[in-house]
């Protein structure tokens, strides 16, 4: 309608009384104004309802980011800039969100900003920083306006400004990249194919680059990485056999999963490093032909196998994605290159004493895991909550006082009631080992005493969470 408008001279807008004026009126700003109270019956008014807005919109945005992984972040969007310049770019504005909010609270605006200058100022900046690090600074800032938020009084209205400025920053401003993130994802067997040699590529590189004998050696988990690659061709193989039959092997569990794992090695116990390598990539080649027999138009409209909070996030943001059904194959080969995991680390209830959650949080995040660390004194409710907006893949509590025959059953049934039922819950502290019978009934799936070594935990985490998520690691 504006282009018709601007080929129009004034004569032809005024003539015949305005007719022009008068039907352009009552199609656009006119008839906004008539559905203005319908439209601003539903902006959310208080602390609580903008939450919850804040969440519907982060999550999806949280999920494709995970989709794209950390490899694919130095690319270049159809905008233009890399998708680090772009997280980083949303990050910022939610950092700078804590400066306005005061005067939008108090119903005016702070001193005007120079966006494209500071927007091209984080593009430069982004060249410097990890993948891994600008991911973990739009997690910390997007909960650092989670806090803000929270902060506010929960019974008072938000003035119209400050709503619009959160909205502007937070869940507004995830839904205008997130084609741009979408883009990105595989929708043809020539896509994911791509995607997964971006994966294949450095993992390849890491097995050559150990040579024969660094086969032998031990890998942080306790396997050698002969066995790492004994295990990779085991599922890859399990892959191929399901895209080729058509049947989705489902059902999946830790005692057959572990069965697997271990009859994999176990086949290849007398396979000497070469031949081994040898039939690594010969099985990937083979995945690779799969693949592309799929045809182009094949669509799979899961994200990751058994994977049901990836395979919910997906539905509700209508992503068509190929998948390699149990396990997604990227996801073994990015975990083999320890990327991915996010956990919730949590001091519960009345307990201060936070040293040996710190020591334990640093070292998950040491081990290449994504770590949000709540700091003391925090409900059920507020760990819980955490969890569902960061999309963890499992919450680890730290119970020194006591209370662990409340707090984890708490955690556990909000966990239910909040659909994370595919959440690992783990916890450690001082908790006798008479009441963790108790606790597993209720979901807790794992203790550690005094004592445990961090190796023992990081290697648990690791290993565990791909089970419980229907994946394999």
């Amino acid at each position: 309608m504006i282009a018709e408008l601007e080929q129009l001279t004034p004569e032809r807008i005024h003539a015949n009384d305005n007719w022009v004026v008068a039907a352009v009126a009552s199609d656009t700003y006119g008839h906004y104004a008539q559905h203005f109270d319908e439209v601003f019956v539903a902006v959310p008014k208080k602390p609580a309802e903008l939450l919850e807005r804040m969440r519907e919109g982060w999550r999806p945005f949280r999920g494709a980011v995970n989709r794209l992984g950390l490899t694919a972040l130095s690319e270049t969007t159809p905008s233009g800039w890399t998708y680090k310049a772009m997280l980083g770019h949303i990050a910022y504005w939610m950092e700078h969100l804590a400066l306005e909010l005061p005067y939008r609270l108090d119903g005016r605006r702070g001193p005007l900003m120079d966006v494209e200058a500071e927007n091209a100022r984080e593009a430069e900046e982004s060249k410097s920083r990890s993948s891994h690090q600008i991911v973990e600074r739009v997690h910390k800032a997007y909960q650092g306006v989670v806090d803000l938020v929270t902060a506010l009084p929960p019974d008072r209205e938000i003035d119209f400004l400050a709503t619009r400025l959160v909205v502007g920053e937070t869940y507004g401003h995830f839904v205008k990249h997130q084609a741009e993130t979408d883009s990105a994802l595989p929708g043809t067997a020539a896509g994911f194919i791509d995607r997964i040699e971006k994966v294949w590529r450095p993992f390849r590189a890491a097995i050559r680059e150990r040579g024969r004998a660094g086969l032998t050696e031990k890998t942080s988990t306790g396997w050698t990485y002969k066995d790492v690659v004994a295990h990779s061709i085991g599922w890859i193989e399990q892959t191929i056999r399901e895209m080729r039959s058509g049947e989705l092997s489902t059902g999946w569990t830790k005692e057959t999963i572990d069965a697997y794992n271990a009859r994999s090695v176990r086949t290849h116990g007398l396979v000497g490093p070469e031949a081994i390598v040898d039939e690594l990539d010969t099985v990937y080649r083979n995945l690779v032909e799969t693949i592309r027999g799929l045809g182009p138009d094949v669509l799979v409209a899961t994200t990751s196998g058994n994977d049901p909070s990836l395979a919910r996030e997906a539905a509700s943001i209508g992503l068509p994605l190929y998948t390699i059904h149990t396990p997604d194959v990227e996801s073994v080969l990015r975990s083999l290159l320890d990327l991915g995991r996010r956990v919730v680390v949590a001091k519960a209830g009345l307990d201060g004493h936070d040293r040996g959650a710190k020591v334990v949080a640093r070292a998950l995040r040491d081990a290449g895991m994504e770590v949000i660390y709540t700091g003391v004194h925090q409900t059920p409710e507020q760990v819980v909550e955490t969890a569902l907006q960061e999309d963890a893949d499992a919450i680890g509590l730290s119970l020194l006082s006591g209370a662990h025959n409340y707090i984890f059953p708490r955690v556990s049934e909000l966990m239910k009631e909040k659909g994370l039922d595919d959440v690992l819950l783990f916890g450690g502290g001082i908790i006798p080992e008479a009441d963790w019978p108790a606790l597993a009934k209720v979901g807790v799936e794992k203790v550690f005493p005094p004592g445990a070594s961090l190796e023992e935990i990081t290697k648990y985490v690791r290993e565990t969470v791909p089970r419980k998520r229907g994946a394999v690691a």
